[in-house]
């Protein structure tokens, strides 16, 4: 589950072939695996749903945690998103796709994450997206690697 919440999903694929066939049909194994699947279809509404109106699905009492994680992990990767394709947004539509019961909650997941969004009137957010510094590349520099690594080529063929 842990692999899961820091999207490091290549380790959680190594760590899932050392197990038998018989071990992954453990509901503790295939609760996990259900997870990834959800999170490879880009489904997110599945795992905040399961984690909200359906704990009775989970192995353990002791995942609960790791989907708390997880649902944070999906709701902050949702707001980079929401905040890449939109410039603004209605609330109850930031509402549903996040799936927060109020604007309260949103309010306070938008304050604990610095989020740029502003509010307005209850009713719209507006999405402020802070602008990334691109890296700055040297064109000169750059010709003549390549260049050289041309040469170096050349030479060796």
């Amino acid at each position: 589950m842990y692999l899961l919440i820091e999207t490091n999903l290549s380790s959680f694929h190594t760590l899932i072939e050392q197990f038998n066939e018989e071990d992954r049909k453990s509901n503790y194994i295939h609760y996990p695996l259900q997870l990834e699947r959800y999170l490879q279809e880009g489904n997110y509404n599945k795992i905040l749903h399961n984690n909200y109106n359906n704990n009775s699905s989970l192995p353990s009492v002791w995942y609960q945690p790791f989907l708390d994680r997880l649902t944070n992990t999906i709701r902050d990767d949702i707001a980079e998103c929401a905040s890449s394709a939109y410039n603004t947004l209605t609330v109850p539509a930031a509402l549903k796709m996040m799936m927060f019961d109020n604007i309260t909650t949103l309010n306070k997941y938008i304050m604990e994450k610095n989020l740029p969004w502003i509010i307005e009137n209850n009713t719209t957010i507006r999405l402020k997206t802070v602008e990334k510094s691109k890296p700055e590349i040297d064109a000169l520099q750059l010709m003549k690697n390549t260049t050289s690594y041309a040469s170096e080529l050349e030479k060796i063929v």
